[in-house]
């Protein structure tokens, strides 16, 4: 409307001007003068024909805002969808008289513009319906084609397939204890939060999967340092159209994906005209009968490509102890759809007791987007997520210029209150040392305590009890000494090392480390990497070597690759009946000198800070890892030189419609000068868990497979996992779904390796072993977890089809969000 009035205006203007330019005095008075008494009229009628009207919808039970509730005038088809937090602002004409206020699962209301300026919320009651399954073909099959397009041009919004962005993220947090409060505690007041925190960071992409995200600022209420920077990525979606939509490290199934009416049902709500666009409004639930992870809300598809341009949706898991609900809204800039707000609630409920309730709220705000790449733009490639230089030491000044938001007196109040508090009470060496247990250290003073020190149990120790202490950046962040110690009841022996590592420049991802050891292991155990040991491997030891070592190692990272050149000299004595025999001769003990190189490359992984480490995150793609040692074996009268080379290649996928899938492949080759024998102690055992009838899950291990039975020279083995993204129901106790694993590995021994170690086998015939889970079969709440409990059963395939002999029974233990 006001364009044409503008335009009016300019075409008015024009006449009156040459009007007057060609001097015809008896049209200007006659004619121009009646235009420019038009032209006048017209732009009083117009200021005084328009004016706005603003304020906030909300929720009139819980005084919450609706965010993207639509706003529509009685007289103009041209409508308005609310901001993240409910803030409306609409231009209507003085002829509108009323305007209608709608949201999904509430009522609507339609009130006149002139109460509406009386008050600065408009509050909608909840309907209290859910969606139902009335059928109306026609309908149905407009909301089929509004969502099958909008899948369809998913591709197109998505921003890890655009070549390339650029933009800055501000992030706001705060949490707090509903229900523990009282007016009198000095701590849980209702005038401030329990934390609140503030982050601003400048985020770069380029594709593929070349991602920098750098911190320039950041704030925690009552902390000096920045500890928790990996929330800005972990906790938050930064978008929604990937298949799945990650929440608290879950994987939801997203709505708008392929395959959708499989898992959720769609109602029409609402259809809006913005900016000469179309908007359909979709609300979704999941299937009746269909358990999954599942979300429920709302989604708007504008006709502008089909994209999503809002969304809210929370958690539609039956379990009510732990909620969590998230809005985005996107913008179309520049040609492209891109996020632009994003709010984020998590909610446990009987926290402590029946009355207390978490409620942890993130807001962020994205800006200053660009798409088009900087010739300064350089990517990190092994530190995706980065801090910035003096990113704690902002002033308020400096806040005010990042901030996209403004913050609340109560947020205010948490950082005075809380600054004071925690300084007082020395609280910030509490918050240390309980982050610090991420990466298994707990800092004492100047100490850390090696946890994984403290106790093992196995079937050789059967209880072993330790401790491990080495200084830490108190001391000095460039270097690091200690020692551990541990005894075993069951063999009434010692076990202890002593460590020193150097961190070149400070940092913990690069270093070298010398170490000594006296301890046990097991014969033949394949080590490549530290990631790819199972967590149960130290449970299983029975049949033991005792070793006394020396070694140097080194770690190197630059971009995705991982050097790790080490070098050990080793003597090792089986504690066992070694049937190794050479010349006639059994040795008893065994000196061993190797130099090795290890290599891991993970390519598009994304790594960010601990404290002093940086963790990896996730990668979309395989991790490969490679290790080549050479080395020489004595004893009396014995001298073998060995070539030994490792690899390994895991990978996993989340498949729309199918699954997950976890896949590994590993191989070795031993081989020696002159075909020389090796004991059993060098040899490469295979990796079996069996060790009773019933024993804990290991992943990547075979489940019926003794740890002691097999030993090869030369192996290859895959090992596949699938786990179904349907459960079969959804209980307080239980939210079981299945899996299916296929395990296999064909190896051989050389003819002097076998005569020379009378009695092991090898899996020249291959071993072969499938498995059935149920996983999550029981499921225990613990307030801000659930504990899950899984069972299930494999067959090793051989010629005896004997069930009994070639089956075993595995529990599981595991815990999530």
């Amino acid at each position: 409307m006001k364009k044409l009035f503008i335009e009016e205006y300019v075409g008015m203007l024009k006449l009156v001007f040459k009007c007057w330019k060609e001097k015809r005095n008896a049209y200007f008075g006659s004619v121009a003068m009646k235009y420019v008494v038009l032209l006048l009229t017209s732009f009083l009628t117009v200021q005084s024909f328009s004016q706005k009207v603003l304020g906030i919808i909300a929720d009139s039970i819980t005084h919450q805002p609706l965010p993207f509730a639509t706003v529509q005038a009685s007289n103009n088809k041209a409508s308005l969808v609310a901001d993240i937090n409910g803030r409306f602002s609409i231009s209507i004409l003085e002829s509108t008289s009323h305007l209608q206020f709608s949201y999904t699962g509430h009522k609507t209301k339609i009130l006149t513009v002139s109460s509406i300026e009386k008050v600065d919320t408009v509050f909608l009651a909840p309907a209290g319906v859910e969606l139902t399954e009335i059928i109306i073909a026609p309908i149905q099959d407009k909301i089929r084609r509004i969502v099958n397009t909008a899948v369809a041009h998913k591709k197109e919004h998505n921003p890890e397939l655009y070549d390339f962005y650029q933009c800055n993220v501000y992030y706001k947090m705060h949490a707090d204890l509903i229900g523990l409060a009282d007016d009198r505690d000095v701590f849980f007041r209702p005038d401030k939060h329990l934390i609140f925190s503030e982050t601003y960071s400048r985020r770069v992409y380029k594709r593929t999967q070349q991602l920098q995200e750098t911190i320039l600022a950041s704030r925690f209420s009552g902390l000096k340092k920045t500890y928790f920077s990996n929330m800005i990525t972990d906790m938050l979606p930064f978008h929604i159209y990937s298949n799945y939509i990650l929440l608290n490290d879950k994987e939801y199934v997203n709505p708008i994906a392929a395959g959708w009416q499989q898992h959720y049902r769609f109602r029409l709500e609402d259809e809006l005209t913005v900016d000469n666009d179309t908007v359909y409004v979709l609300a979704f639930t999941p299937k009746k009968g269909v358990v999954f992870n599942s979300l429920r809300g709302v989604v708007y598809i504008n006709t502008n490509g089909y994209a999503i341009s809002h969304m809210v949706a929370s958690t539609g898991d039956t379990t009510v102890e732990r909620t969590v609900r998230f809005e985005q809204i996107y913008t179309y800039t520049n040609g492209k759809w891109f996020p632009k707000e994003l709010n984020y609630d998590f909610t446990i409920k009987h926290l402590m007791n029946a009355a207390t309730t978490l409620e942890w709220n993130g807001h962020s705000v994205i800006d200053s987007i660009s798409y088009q790449p900087l010739s300064s733009n350089a990517f990190d490639k092994a530190h995706s997520l980065k801090l910035a230089d003096s990113i704690d030491l902002h002033t308020e000044q400096d806040w005010a210029r990042f901030r996209k938001d403004t913050i609340s007196v109560k947020e205010q109040n948490t950082y005075h209150y809380l600054d004071s508090f925690v300084r007082v009470n020395k609280l910030e060496q509490l918050i240390t040392a309980t982050a610090r247990l991420n990466v298994g250290r707990l800092p004492i003073g100047k100490l850390d305590v090696d946890v994984k020190r403290l106790f093992a149990s196995n079937s050789y120790e059967g209880t072993r009890l330790g401790l491990g202490l080495y200084t830490n950046d108190k001391i000095s962040k460039y270097y690091s000494v200690g020692g551990w110690a541990g005894y075993g009841f069951k063999d009434k022996a010692w076990k202890y090392g002593a460590s020193a590592t150097i961190y070149p420049n400070g940092k913990r991802e690069n270093w070298l480390a010398f170490a000594y050891q006296k301890n046990i292991g097991s014969p033949g155990e394949v080590v490549l990497h530290e990631e790819l040991q199972n967590g149960l491997s130290g449970w299983r030891l029975g049949q033991v070597d005792l070793f006394e070592e020396y070694s140097f190692t080194s770690n190197f990272r630059a971009g995705y690759w991982e050097l790790r050149p080490a070098a050990k000299w080793e003597t090792t004595q089986p504690l066992y009946q070694s049937n190794f025999t050479m010349q006639g001769k059994t040795p008893t003990q065994y000196t061993n000198k190797e130099a090795s190189l290890g290599i891991r490359y993970a390519y598009g992984e994304k790594r960010f800070p601990v404290f002093d480490y940086y963790v990896a995150g996730e990668t979309k793609y395989p991790i490969a890892y490679v290790q080549v040692g050479k080395g020489v074996i004595t004893a009396t009268d014995y001298k073998a030189d060995y070539l030994r080379v490792l690899a390994a290649v895991t990978y996993n996928h989340h498949t729309n419609r199918w699954g997950k899938d976890w896949f590994r492949v590993d191989g070795g080759v031993l081989r020696t000068a002159n075909d020389q024998p090796l004991p059993q102690s060098y040899l490469l055992a295979g990796n079996g868990f069996n060790t009773s009838n019933l024993s804990f899950y290991a992943s990547y291990g075979f489940i019926t497979m003794k740890p002691y039975d097999y030993y090869s020279d030369r192996y290859a083995a895959f090992y596949y996992r699938h786990d179904f993204d349907k459960y079969l129901w959804d209980k307080r106790w239980s939210k079981p779904f299945f899996s299916l694993a296929h395990n296999l590995v064909y190896g051989s021994l050389s003819r002097s390796n076998a005569a020379a170690n009378n009695g092991i086998h090898s899996f020249s015939n291959g071993y072969h072993e499938s498995g059935l889970l149920i996983n999550q079969l029981l499921r225990m709440n613990i307030s801000f977890a659930d504990l899950y409990f899984t069972a299930g059963a494999f067959y090793h395939w051989n010629k005896a089809r004997d069930w009994q002999r070639n089956s075993a029974y595995v529990i599981g233990i595991s815990a999530g969000l």
